[in-house]
């Protein structure tokens, strides 16, 4: 195992410089802004989508982690794909989502090219880092309840909470949506419905490995993680438009009523 988390984390680690040089490339090439203060404004609101988007990972996985992997439920994801390969490869789902990771997006690279944008890449770097913090500092052997309709239910609540958060960050969580994005460009099929696809497929396999029901049983997840996920989407969207709406009226209402000195004031 030591050697194990040895190359996993010099894999990681050059894997993320790599990707940060490929990021301030695209950084300098796309954000030429006038003014300082301008050019301030959109580090900021970068730092804080890659922030928002790592709480969402970290949801994500932790929720998975948890709930769904112990029950042998796939999910739509890279990590789901790991979890199946995992049966017959004695090595960490972690590390398996890390190779399967950097495979998809040599090959999306190849076939759809940097379509997918670099938030994507970010999110296929950090959810096998997040992944195997978890499985260091908080193994798990068994899941956290008996019943398999609970551990289901609330692993895709959990979850799309997290795939909400990243939506509106314009990003997603990686891995299948380059198989989404390949099934797009190859066929006639919308990339809405190629996504539901590729996870269909990838759920799908568990039937070869885990048998009938555990694959009918993710197939449900998947479904029940698209509600959630629709009504967290809603939700978000609503809390993002009123406070939009809030600010714009103080702002309104601070150009139409400007502060004036008070009587002490003008002495």
């Amino acid at each position: 195992m030591p050697l194990f988390l040895h190359s996993f984390l010099n894999c990681s680690i050059s894997y993320i410089l790599f990707s940060i040089i490929l990021l301030q490339s695209s950084y300098e090439k796309e954000t030429k802004l006038n003014t300082k203060k301008g050019l301030l404004i959109m580090k900021s609101k970068q730092v804080k989508e890659y922030v928002n988007i790592t709480i969402g990972l970290a949801i994500i996985i932790t929720a998975i982690y948890f709930f769904l992997i112990p029950q042998d439920i796939v999910t739509a994801s890279a990590v789901g794909l790991a979890t199946l390969l995992a049966t017959f490869i004695p090595l960490p789902i972690s590390l398996i989502t890390f190779f399967l990771n950097v495979i998809l997006l040599i090959v999306g690279f190849i076939f759809v090219g940097g379509d997918f944008g670099w938030k994507t890449v970010y999110a296929t770097v950090v959810t096998p880092i997040i992944l195997r913090f978890l499985e260091i500092f908080i193994p798990v052997s068994k899941p956290l309840f008996e019943d398999i309709g609970i551990n289901l239910i609330f692993g895709t609540l959990i979850s799309s909470i997290g795939i909400a958060l990243i939506f509106y960050q314009n990003a997603c969580s990686g891995g299948t949506e380059v198989i989404a994005k390949i099934i797009n460009k190859y066929s006639n099929i919308d990339y809405g419905k190629s996504f539901i696809l590729s996870g269909i497929l990838t759920v799908g396999f568990s039937y070869f490995i885990f048998g009938s029901k555990l694959c009918l049983i993710s197939l449900l997840g998947l479904y029940i993680n698209g509600i959630f996920t629709n009504y967290f989407v809603a939700q978000f969207g609503e809390y993002i438009a009123d406070n939009q709406n809030n600010t714009a009226a103080t702002k309104e209402s601070s150009n139409q009523h400007p502060t004036t000195p008070s009587s002490t004031q003008l002495g």
